[in-house]
Parts: C-alpha cells; structure tokens; sequence
C-alpha cells in the first residue's frame, strides 16, 4: 500500500542548528558517563540548600529541569561554593548553538587553513603536506597530484606529526610518523604510503613537531603541553573568560584528557595552581611521571597568548566563543596548535576555576534563554 508522506518544510539553518543540538546532547551525555565511571559512580553530597539555591538561580532563566550532579561534582573538585556552575548539557544544548553558527565551525577549524587565516597574526605548525577534501596540497598551498603527494611523504627525513584536520578532539588519531631505514612508521607499525593516505581519509594534515619552549616541556617532555585559553564576545569585544594547561604522560604525545592528560588551572597572571588534575579523584600537587612540581610555575608569556587569543578571536564573526590551544616554542613564541568552535570543553576550567564564565554568568544566560 502507497503511503502518502507530508514533508514539513524547514530551512537549513534551522536543520542545521538542531543537528549540532542533537550532537551536543550526545556529547554531553557520552561525557557524562566517562565522568562518573572515572568517579567510580560516585553520588556526592546532597545539599538541599545548595540545590535550592540553583534552582533559584536557573529559574529566573526559565531553566526549571535541572540535573544537579554536575554543579555537584564541579563543587566537589574545585572547592568553589557557587551556583553558577554551567552544567555540561546546558552549554551543548542550549548555549553554544544558540550564540554561533556552528553549521560554519568545521570550515573556520580546519587545521590546514590555520597557516593563511591567522598566520599573519600568530605561529601555526608548519604543514608539510595537506589533504582537504580529498585535494592534496604542499607546503605552499599549490595543488599537487596524489603521486606528487606521495614523493613528498618519502622525502621525509625528521619525524613529523600526522593529524585529521577536521574533528580531531581527543586527541584522536593524532600519530608520529617517521622514516627508519627506509620504512615509513606510523608510530610503532609500518605503514605503506598509500595506504597511511587511505587510513586518513579526505582530511588530514602532516605538520612538523611542534620544539617547545623549556617551560612548557618541563613537566612532560614527550608530549607537546598546551594553554587552553576561553574567549567570548561581549559587547561588540573580544574578551579573556578563563585557562587552564593540559599536560601529556610519559610514553605520550598528546596532552588530551582521553589519552590521560592531566590539567591544571592558570590564573590571569600565568601563575599555575598548586595541584592538577586527571581521572578523578586523582590529585597531583607534582606530575606523576616526571615529579616536577606544579605550585610556583608562572608562564612569562601568558600574556602574549591571550593577546594573540583575543586578536584571532576577531577574524571569527560567527562564533561567540572560542577556545585556543597554545604553546611556546623552543624560541619563546606563542604557537597556535588548534582552534575549537564547536562542542568546546567546559568542564576543566570548572574542575579547576570555579565557574566558567564567571561574572559573566547572568549575561550569557540571560542572552541565551531571554
């Protein structure tokens, strides 16, 4: 029997916008899980005033379902008594895709684009070979032919860093690879070229290491360390919200929360916290590996990299937040590793900070659900 379907016009913005909701509403709850297994299930203390005063607090937001566990578990770990906690599902679903165009975000956050976007205004890694779309392009940006790609991969004489250029939060898939005795490595394993090409897909970016600064390697030298920097829109200016560091584990090469990276919060001064963090309830006041204490660490150049932050804020108009992974180099200068616009992690400035926006909480909300 033929049925008649109805089809319920709809532009694609809107289409989009409930795609990137729906995404953030499956991150969020992907995450949440993670949290309370690494928390061993924990349920924290039920402070039936705490929780009448978020209650109180979201309401004049017209926010009246709320999940408390997470202002319970960003209380727990912080120390910070607030009810201004932004709960992970709140930011994913209703704030982050209510203040960008997130359907843009792929495009702005292409690694392989950073070089002629915002290289006139900070370091980016420099890009052996890169694929967009399927198209491969070399140093220069010229288009070259996919055996012209592969004479380039068998040029390589140092090691170098292979990476998705799109989607690579996680630090997923991001690998070493290198030539020895005139095998290609992709990490431990031999690769044929080709078929490294096939593994990577449409996507991808060679890029060289990143040499850092002494500062930055001291905690970890196998993995390149990074500053998280938040910036927001506010106003019609860009604005520093908050920081924190991401440091690798030996054996690493990145410094991600999912490949076991610890992280510890900064201050707007570039003065690191006494202790970090990593599943929780591990508390570390020194890295676990190397036993270099944390307490009396203050980055010189923090302020360069929230300048920079700030300036590269402005070439994104369609974004009101944005999150910055710097570093420094062997030189001193701040380096861009990677810009993120969509699904931006909320979480370890809190578990480190307080609240994310600070006083800039009853804004955004108000902005938001207003």
């Amino acid at each position: 029997m033929k049925r008649n379907f109805r089809f319920i016009p709809i532009n694609n913005r809107t289409y989009l916008k409930l795609v990137y909701s729906i995404a953030g509403v499956l991150k969020e709850l992907s995450y949440k899980y993670a949290v309370r297994k690494k928390a061993g299930f924990k349920r924290f203390k039920r402070d039936k005033n705490f929780r009448d005063g978020i209650k109180k607090y979201y309401s004049q937001y017209g926010i009246k379902r709320l999940d408390y566990y997470w202002h319970d578990f960003y209380r727990e770990v912080s120390g910070v008594d607030s009810v201004k906690f932004i709960p992970d599902y709140i930011f994913y679903r209703y704030i982050e895709p209510q203040n960008s165009e997130l359907e843009l975000a792929k495009a702005y956050a292409d690694k392989n684009l950073y070089q002629t976007r915002f290289g006139d205004l900070v370091k980016t890694p420099k890009c052996l070979l890169r694929n967009m779309n399927g198209v491969f392009y070399n140093l220069d940006h010229e288009e070259i032919s996919r055996d012209q790609a592969l004479d380039v991969l068998s040029s390589i004489s140092e090691k170098h860093i292979i990476k998705p250029s799109l989607l690579s939060g996680g630090g997923r898939d991001i690998a070493l690879i290198e030539k020895k005795d005139k095998a290609l490595y992709l990490g431990t394993e031999v690769v044929v070229a080709d078929k490294l090409f096939k593994r990577y897909g449409d996507n991808f970016c060679i890029q060289d290491i990143i040499r850092q600064d002494p500062m930055m390697a001291k905690f970890n030298p196998d993995s390149v360390n990074s500053i998280k920097i938040l910036t927001a829109r506010m106003d019609g200016d860009i604005i520093f919200v908050d920081s924190y560091v991401r440091i690798g584990l030996k054996g690493t090469i990145t410094d991600n929360f999912g490949t076991g990276g610890i992280y510890c919060g900064v201050d707007k001064s570039g003065l690191l916290k006494s202790y970090a963090y990593g599943e929780y309830p591990n508390r570390y006041y020194s890295h676990p590996d190397t036993g270099v204490k944390f307490e009396g660490t203050r980055y010189p150049g923090f302020d360069q990299i929230v300048e920079k932050s700030l300036l590269l804020h402005k070439r994104l108009p369609y974004f009101r937040f944005a999150t910055w992974d710097m570093t420094f180099d062997n030189t001193g200068e701040a380096v861009l590793i990677e810009v993120n616009l969509s699904h931006q992690d909320v979480s370890g400035y809190q578990l480190q900070n307080g609240p994310v926006f600070g006083d800039y909480t009853d804004r955004i909300l108000a902005d938001t659900f207003l």
